[in-house]
């Protein structure tokens, strides 16, 4: 029975995409098992939590749905998500200059209404 929940769980996106384009109606973002964001975390909190221990967030690990956990940086983000972005693109920056970089980034995400790509958070390091 838990395969076949696997195999249920890891089909219902599609299914549920291909209602959504006969049906003319969008899939909300948040929408459990199906939704685009379900496994997206920008929020300084909720994201620190997930980096810690993706179990306080998610019910279930993102691989068994076919997806990945993404860890985004916009205007509610803070040092730590900004810190654990910045080692994931390979660059390190000291504890003073991140407060700087923080502002600057919650400025930008606000600005431009979305969250950063690693190439904004790149040119912004510069």
């Amino acid at each position: 029975i838990a395969i076949i929940a696997i195999l249920a769980a890891m089909l219902l996106p599609a299914l549920s995409k291909d209602v959504s384009q006969a049906s003319g109606r969008d899939i909300p973002v948040g929408k459990p098992i199906v939704g685009s964001k379900i496994f997206s975390h920008e929020s300084e909190i909720h994201a620190s939590a997930v980096i810690m221990d993706p179990g306080n967030y998610e019910p279930y690990p993102p691989e068994k749905l076919g997806r990945e956990r993404e860890i985004t940086l916009g205007k509610y983000s803070g040092r730590r998500v900004l810190s654990y972005r910045l080692s994931r693109l390979g660059l390190v920056k000291g504890a003073e200059n991140l407060s700087d970089l923080v502002r600057r980034v919650r400025c930008l995400s606000d600005r431009l209404k979305r969250a950063l790509s690693d190439e904004e958070l790149i040119e912004l390091c510069r």
